[in-house]
């Protein structure tokens, strides 16, 4: 990856590199977060390239950032993986089904089962993308 790719989050949320210290619980969390946003830049560039609509990275890229926020909630339950990969943590959270499910959604809320939707949906094409099944 080169430095202009390390730009390419940034065109949608200026405040990406800032996401990790927003999911913190703590300030060990920094860390863990950081590993993980590392591993969304590859798919967001690989979004860019698709050419897809500026909304359409930015609503992606939302529910990034919620999947981190979850994955970083649930670390505190599974301190050991802490020291995992990044692509090991995420592999270990979202698969062909979709991610974990945030703790912040009603799943009985019908106005919320369209975002549960959509987030499923990034989530199964991360990984996709991340399991080299695109």
């Amino acid at each position: 990856m080169n430095s202009t790719d390390n730009q390419i989050p940034l065109l949608y949320f200026k405040d990406f590199y800032t996401w990790p210290r927003n999911w913190m619980g703590f300030e060990i969390d920094i860390e863990v977060g950081n590993k993980i946003l590392q591993e969304f830049i590859p798919f967001i560039e690989y979004l860019a390239k698709k050419n897809l609509a500026i909304s359409t990275i930015k609503k992606y890229m939302t529910d990034l950032g919620v999947l981190g926020s979850e994955i970083i909630r649930r670390i505190h339950d599974s301190e050991n993986q802490r020291t995992w990969p990044a692509s090991k943590i995420l592999l270990y959270y979202i698969d062909e089904k979709g991610g974990p499910f945030p703790h912040f959604w009603d799943p009985n809320d019908f106005t919320q089962k369209r975002y549960i939707s959509a987030y499923d949906s990034v989530c199964r094409n991360l990984f996709k993308f991340m399991t080299k099944q695109v």
